[in-house]
């Protein structure tokens, strides 16, 4: 290994720090630096939903990146896609590579919220329930079917339990705020995209329209929307790529 890097690992919606276990193991046995916060809000991150904003996930991100020596890598899973677009564009310098794990990659002015309504197939937004009063959206975690076809296709008994355990409501307001990139900041940063062929929480044509917008390299992984558990290895490869 010629350089070691610090990845920044940034999880998706209704999940934590916890669906990277396997994946942090991976890298720090090859001599990386790896962080997985929980968002706000989040497992061991616990927020009033109410405050809970796409700025406050993004505000938190920058803090630790900020801690962090260069160069950093910053992984995000599907919802985390739009946090860390907005983290490069506000601190390009720090940011060696941005990785898009089936992730959202927004539009200037755009939201997650915007991309799910572009969908070809919509597929997580006929799962969900949304309560305003308590800023909350919720998975029908009784219907332990429809949740693992949804996340974690691939994946084993085992892992399906453990994560159906671990999955949680979702602040409202991140889903609805609104992103600020430009070529100048978000534009600069090298990029990777792993896009997943057999997600059924972001089909793959989704993944491909929001791919296509920007410069980036693209790698495809034959797994469900959760390989950092169904393709672990094959993952932790392509982000030492």
């Amino acid at each position: 290994m010629t350089q070691s890097f610090n990845y920044l690992l940034v999880h998706g919606a209704w999940h934590g720090s916890w669906c990277w276990k396997s994946l942090i193991l991976c890298l720090e046995r090859l001599g990386h630096t790896v962080l997985a916060p929980d968002l706000p809000g989040h497992y061991k991150n616990p927020s009033d939903f109410k405050n809970i904003t796409l700025k406050s996930y993004v505000d938190y991100i920058q803090n630790i990146v900020i801690e962090l020596p260069d160069p950093v890598i910053l992984v995000g899973h599907s919802m985390a896609g739009v946090v860390i677009s907005q983290v490069a564009e506000n601190m390009p310098e720090k940011v060696h590579r941005l990785v898009y794990v089936s992730g959202f990659i927004p539009e200037n002015g755009g939201s997650l919220l915007d991309e799910e309504k572009k969908a070809a197939t919509p597929t997580v937004a006929k799962a969900i329930t949304i309560n305003e009063s308590e800023a909350s959206i919720s998975l029908p975690l009784h219907d332990t079917k429809t949740v693992s076809n949804l996340f974690y296709g691939n994946c084993s008994d085992e892992t399906i339990k453990y994560s159906l355990s671990h999955l949680q409501k979702q602040p409202l307001l991140p889903f609805i705020g609104t992103v600020s990139i430009s070529d100048q900041g978000f534009g600069r940063v090298p990029k990777l995209y792993i896009e997943c062929l057999r997600d059924n929480a972001i089909i793959i044509n989704d993944q491909r329209r929001m791919h296509s917008r920007v410069a980036c390299d693209i790698i495809t992984l034959d797994t469900d929307h959760s390989p950092f558990f169904s393709a672990t290895d094959e993952l932790a490869h392509h982000l030492l790529a």
